[in-house]
């Protein structure tokens, strides 16, 4: 029964012809990643190897843990929770791969006809994770960059599935009907570059990271109403809003020091790490029990 149960949800998830062996990859590279980091810091840990990097600004501060200046690894409980953005990431990025050897063109759900989504959303969030990981153990200016393009590229990756979603072809002058797909893609890489290169120094990612992500998910919830999506659907989605809603309380919290205790492990901002990394998951596996969403 309980077999028959898991075998119907990965069903519902279109995870039927994933199997176990097709992530040994993604979980040996988590493993590996985490080990030698254990053993970097450990090595490195009284020395000050980020001395001669620029100092982060901004929120770099104003998080509840106490800073380990002088040290190889500046904020504990902040650095090693971004360990759920890896796995999210790479998890997405196999799926993806996986689902375009596959090439189900016969399925309705757009992430398995154009798992190029997946693997985008799998590498911004594998960024993110990279810059996070470094900027809080570092605390230092260049990858405080990478961890705030990072949180763009992510939001503005799953946007860009939802652009498609809404306009998932079009017609030429022949009147041949074409995938939008390419033009989606290659808004997004424009975007991407902007952000990177410009926007993210000049606006301040409190609100505009906060707006975006807000009117993301009110456009994700009023989209799947409308839509008639079937009921898993909507609870993964559902969940997802939750959990991304608790994460900014919390984070709210810590960076009032509401929430807040220095030296201890348990830190609001790491669960805002895990808590988003969860959420991730959650929208990732909504979109991917889609079905009857291709417009005709």
């Amino acid at each position: 029964m309980l077999n028959k149960s898991i075998s119907n949800y990965f069903n519902q998830l279109n995870l039927d012809n994933h199997h176990f062996k097709d992530y040994v990859i993604p979980f040996v590279v988590f493993c590996l990643f985490t080990l030698a980091s254990i053993l970097f810091f450990n090595h490195f840990q009284d020395q000050a190897i980020w001395g001669n990097m620029k100092v982060a600004g901004g929120n770099a501060f104003k998080f509840c843990e106490h800073n380990n200046m002088g040290t190889s690894l500046v904020q504990t409980s902040n650095t090693w929770s971004n360990l759920g953005f890896l796995l999210t990431g790479l998890i997405m990025l196999f799926m993806g791969i996986k689902d375009t050897k596959l090439k189900e063109e016969n399925k309705t759900n757009l992430l398995l006809k154009y798992p190029v989504f997946s693997i985008i959303i799998g590498i911004s969030i594998l960024y993110l994770f990279v810059g996070s990981f470094f900027y809080h153990a570092s605390v230092t200016y260049f990858f405080q960059m990478i961890d705030q393009t990072g949180m763009y590229a992510i939001l503005l990756g799953f946007m860009a599935y939802n652009v498609f979603r809404i306009w998932p072809s079009f017609k030429d002058k022949s009147g041949k009907t074409k995938s939008s797909h390419h033009w989606i893609i290659f808004g997004l890489l424009i975007f991407d570059i902007l952000f990177l290169t410009v926007l993210w120094k000049i606006i301040d990612i409190n609100i505009l990271f906060t707006s975006l992500a807000l009117s993301f998910i009110a456009f994700s919830v009023v989209y799947t109403k409308k839509t008639k999506a079937e009921k898993f659907t909507k609870v993964l989605l559902y969940a997802a809003v939750i959990v991304y809603l608790t994460s900014m309380s919390i984070w709210i919290m810590d960076r009032s020091n509401i929430f807040c205790d220095p030296q201890s492990l348990f830190q609001g901002h790491a669960l805002w790490h895990l808590l988003n990394a969860v959420a991730l998951m959650l929208i990732y596996f909504s979109y991917r029990s889609e079905h009857n969403i291709i417009s005709k």
